[in-house]
């Protein structure tokens, strides 16, 4: 049963509808209040963290969606907001499959660094001054051998590091437990090729390099505008792929296995057709 491109968008429309409903649930979960003070603040920030990420997939999403519908042919452009959807993507399953400890470790940081490159007001708002709080307490529950810098020494060293031409001591230390591992190595050991929507590491990972080359301006992945209905249909095998592998660690979380294992159907219905139609541009993605 052929389908067409309206099909498309009701399928990604159902698809952000099922992940508001697991949104709901999952800031449910990180409400429940535990005995310890400490271990509800852990949990409500993981959930947090959880929930950003989530929204931040599924704006990128109707952002990528608007562009289409309005017919701006600029496929360079939104393969730039595809990989970095990727890319949120390989950190949420790193977080998933992480020890406690490195979980906390790459969130607090990240939420760190990022308010100590923001502006002195914003710094100091009376909302942002608990996280700070909060994400010290967290860290220093740990046995580290790393000796986390204070707030204020962090937004000095920062400063310091972007007058400099090299970082400071402290700031490299900072972003070596900051960062998360490389794309390939999240891939090649955490990623299951068996669970659906099914596809290989090295597939995914020839779909990220390409992405790669497009971001950093490869003249020969620009694509001429005879080939667009190829190219548009390519963005939707990405955008449903990238989607459907959130939803899946998502609905994991949530206890919401078998919700998933619905909306998978909704794909299995329209995958052979739509690989036949334009298996061109979306093999190795969809």
């Amino acid at each position: 049963m052929l389908f067409s491109k309206q099909d498309i968008f009701d399928l990604i429309d159902s698809l952000i509808k099922y992940g508001d409903n697991v949104k709901i649930t999952l800031d449910k979960i990180g409400r429940i209040e535990l005995p310890n003070r400490l271990e509800s603040s852990k949990r409500a920030r993981l959930f947090v963290y959880y929930d950003q990420m989530l929204d931040n997939m599924q704006n990128r999403i109707l952002f990528i969606l608007d562009i289409i519908k309005i017919k701006i042919n600029r496929a360079d452009v939104l393969d730039c907001v595809i990989r970095g959807l990727f890319e949120s993507y390989c950190r949420v399953l790193y977080i998933c499959r992480s020890d406690e400890k490195e979980k906390y470790t790459k969130i607090i940081l990240s939420d760190l660094y990022t308010i100590a490159l923001l502006h002195a007001p914003f710094r100091n708002r009376q909302e942002i001054r608990p996280i700070i709080k909060m994400g010290y307490l967290i860290l220093n529950s740990y046995d580290d051998k790393y000796k986390l810098p204070k707030f204020t020494s962090l937004v000095e060293e920062i400063d310091k590091s972007f007058s400099g031409v090299s970082l400071t001591p402290l700031i490299k230390q900072f972003l070596k437990k900051m960062r998360f591992p490389g794309i390939r190595q999240i891939i090649t050991k955490y990623h299951d090729e068996s669970r659906e929507p099914k596809i290989r590491k090295a597939d995914l990972l020839r779909f990220y390099s390409r992405l790669s080359e497009q971001v950093h301006g490869n003249p020969y992945f620009e694509m001429p505008e005879q080939i667009i209905e190829s190219t548009e249909f390519r963005l939707f095998a990405s955008i449903l792929l990238i989607n459907y592998k959130f939803l899946d660690l998502f609905s994991h979380i949530a206890g919401m296995d078998i919700d998933f294992i619905i909306i998978l159907e909704k794909l299995r219905a329209i995958s052979a057709d739509f690989s036949m139609l334009w298996g061109s541009s979306t093999r190795s993605v969809l």
